[in-house]
């Protein structure tokens, strides 16, 4: 299910409330990734109830990035950013990537996190080795527009911000070790929420939950507190229990 959390995202000019639609959001580089770490990454991810956003498979890739990815990356409680030796050759990672830091970086880092995938982290956030490849090839390719020499810049500074956030460097490392680590660190993060509630999305759970939290008085009491629950068989009394077990087991 989705978290419906408010948030605040907006830039030095501009902010505004909305609504998260999804918990994480994942940018990376499709044809570094898609087929081994991030394939995995998102199987854990749904595995553990964490509803993330995969541009991949959403939009088409082109030269300028679609309305609807940026709504998405607006609507996202958490970012993964995964760094690879091919991310900054692409003008749409380096755009998604932007925004993302345009909605977090000053008024909550924490919500960004950096996957160093095969570069060194310095490479990131100094723009040498392949990623300083990359970028003297944007240059080249931009040096008589103004305003995309411009861009270029803010793509600079968004790459140093976010390789200074701390991440995992996951190189030489095992990857369902790390990616397990990963989720565990964003399960933390995102704190309580409905994963994947019993048979699905059913009517009514959420006002029985909120009644049921308020007999454990979790802010109240220090101590071991035991609530039954009666009723005849088959009226959902197993069902209430997994429900909040899932929302405060973290």
């Amino acid at each position: 299910m989705a978290s419906n959390t408010i948030i605040q995202c907006g830039s030095s000019s501009s902010s505004h409330a909305i609504i998260t639609a999804y918990d994480v959001f994942v940018s990376f580089r499709g044809e570094d990734t898609r087929n081994n770490f991030t394939a995995f990454l998102f199987d854990s991810l749904s595995q553990n109830g964490i509803h993330a956003f995969k541009d991949d498979t959403h939009f088409p890739k082109g030269e300028s990035i679609a309305p609807e990815l940026l709504q998405a990356i607006e609507e996202s409680r958490l970012f993964l950013v995964v760094f690879s030796k091919n991310y900054a050759s692409s003008t749409w990672c380096l755009r998604e990537l932007a925004h993302i830091c345009n909605c977090t970086i000053e008024a909550s880092p924490s919500r960004v996190l950096p996957i160093f995938y095969d570069v060194d982290p310095s490479e990131v956030r100094k723009q040498s080795g392949y990623f300083g490849i990359d970028f003297a090839e944007h240059e080249e390719r931009f040096r008589e527009d103004k305003e995309e020499m411009e861009e270029v810049q803010r793509w600079r500074e968004a790459l140093t911000q976010v390789a200074h956030l701390s991440g995992w460097d996951i190189r030489n490392k095992s990857q369902p070790a790390m990616i397990k680590e990963i989720v565990q660190k964003l399960k933390y993060i995102l704190g309580p929420k409905f994963q994947n509630l019993p048979n699905g999305n059913l009517v009514g759970m959420e006002s029985r939950i909120e009644e049921f939290e308020k007999c454990l008085a979790l802010e109240l009491v220090s101590d071991v507190r035991v609530v039954g629950i009666s009723g005849m068989g088959g009226i959902g009394k197993t069902t209430i229990a997994l429900a909040l077990y899932k929302k405060i087991a973290h």
